[in-house]
């Protein structure tokens, strides 16, 4: 099965949080968890736990008001990934 890869194209707030970081399923999990972690939001912490692995971006994206786009994996984008934690 092909990973699918994961884009912030906005931050519905008006700022840039999470802005073009590109990151697969797995990826944006561990990222939503650390955000959650760092709030100290347990109850936030557990829905992320909990959510299925479709829904997830669709819940993230809830949460933090962030649009996200569904991109390929390409060269470019291995050279993003590069210097992210997750992939």
């Amino acid at each position: 099965m092909k990973t699918k890869y994961y884009k912030v194209i906005e931050d519905l707030q008006g700022g840039d949080f999470g802005m073009n970081r590109v990151l697969s399923i797995a990826g944006w999990r561990k990222q939503a968890l650390e955000w959650a972690c760092s709030d100290d939001n347990e109850d936030l912490i557990q829905i992320i736990k909990r959510t299925k692995k479709e829904d997830l971006i669709d819940t993230i994206s809830e949460i933090w008001s962030l649009v996200f786009e569904e991109t390929e994996k390409t060269k470019n984008i291995i050279k993003e990934l590069k210097g992210e934690q997750y992939v």
